[in-house]
């Protein structure tokens, strides 16, 4: 199973990760990413690299 880790101090809702995922796993809420569908992850790493923030993590 994938483990998508969001540190919410990092992040600051600018949504670049959900705007690159593929599988539509993230949703912006209350103003931070939240794995909302972590199950259906490609594992493409998109979101990863697409964060400036480095506020995202993905455990296989």
């Amino acid at each position: 199973m994938v483990k998508l880790i969001i540190d919410e101090t990092k992040c600051n809702g600018c949504g670049d990760c959900v705007k690159v995922c593929k599988s539509r796993s993230l949703e912006i809420r209350d103003g931070v990413c939240v794995a909302t569908k972590p199950d259906e992850c490609k594992l493409c790493m998109l979101c990863k690299v697409t964060c400036p923030y480095g506020a995202i993590e993905i455990e296989v």
